[in-house]
Formats: C-alpha cells, sequence, structure tokens
C-alpha cells in the first residue's frame, strides 16, 4: 500500500526571466512569430513581449496556451 505524502515541502519556483527566454528561445527555433502565438493564444502580442522578458506574472493556464502554441511541452520547462 502506498503511503500518503503529507510533507509541505515546496517544489522550486521558476524564475519568470528564464522561462521567458526558454519561449522565446523554443518559439524561435521553431519559426513561429509573436503574431502567430497571438493567433493562436488569444494573448496580445504586448503581453508575449513582456512574458517573453520575463516583466510580467502570469497564470498556469496562460503558460499552458503559450507552450501548445509554440510546440513545445512541459518538458521544455526543467526545474532546478
Amino acid at each position: 500500500m502506498a503511503e500518503k505524502n503529507n510533507s509541505t515541502e515546496k517544489l522550486p519556483l521558476l524564475n519568470r526571466g528564464e522561462l521567458g527566454k526558454l519561449l522565446k528561445q523554443h518559439r524561435e527555433s521553431r519559426f513561429i512569430t509573436q503574431d502567430k502565438v497571438t493567433e493562436l493564444t488569444g494573448l496580445s502580442r504586448k503581453q508575449i513581449i513582456a512574458i517573453e522578458k520575463g516583466t510580467v506574472d502570469y497564470r498556469i493556464d496562460t503558460l499552458f496556451k503559450l507552450l501548445g502554441a509554440v510546440q513545445a511541452d512541459i518538458s521544455l520547462i526543467k526545474l532546478k
């Protein structure tokens, strides 16, 4: 029988600047424009630029939209 994990240990937080840089690098490696990401996610180009620069916070659902738009999965993000 598996034990329940009642630990309050927290996962490391992702640095939004590093995450934005990863998203941008992956987008560019796939030759996907910011305008295409805008079309696929419903986010404005201004929002995408701010996310890629790491200057804004955003929700997890936005992250998944961005990952889908740049043809990546969650494995793109490596926790420290």
